[in-house]
Parts: C-alpha cells; sequence; structure tokens
C-alpha cells in the first residue's frame, strides 16, 4: 500500500485561474514518493469541474498531484 506523502509549506506549486476567477494551486511534487512533477495540464469543463493530466513523476509515471482552489 502506498502512503500519501502529502505537501509541505515550501512545495512547489503553480497556480492557474479557473472559470470563476478564484485560483486553482496545484502541488508539483508526486503524492506517492514526493519527487517534483513534470508539468501537465489543467482541464476545466463549463461547470468548473478540474482535471488534471499529464503530471509525470520519473519514478511513478503519470500521477493526479494535489490541488486546491482558493477563495
Amino acid at each position: 500500500m502506498k502512503e500519501n506523502i502529502g505537501w509541505s509549506e515550501g512545495a512547489p506549486q503553480n497556480v492557474y485561474e479557473d472559470c470563476e476567477g478564484a485560483e486553482i494551486i496545484v502541488f508539483r511534487q508526486c503524492p506517492n514518493c514526493g519527487r517534483f512533477l513534470t508539468t501537465g495540464e489543467v482541464l476545466q469543463n463549463k461547470l468548473c469541474k478540474v482535471k488534471l493530466q499529464g503530471w509525470i513523476c520519473s519514478k511513478c509515471g503519470e500521477v493526479e498531484p494535489e490541488w486546491m482552489r482558493s477563495a
């Protein structure tokens, strides 16, 4: 069973604007091993549902990083 690493205050992050003007903050660390990720895409539909794809860890392959939406 893989343990979720989680993110820390100093974790590298990318910030994107969502369809309602808020920010989507993506933490560029692998949720499995903690390595840095190659930046992928943040996709949104018209209902502002978010899907992350193409985020690559050199050890674990494609993963979905942790992210949050700011208020």
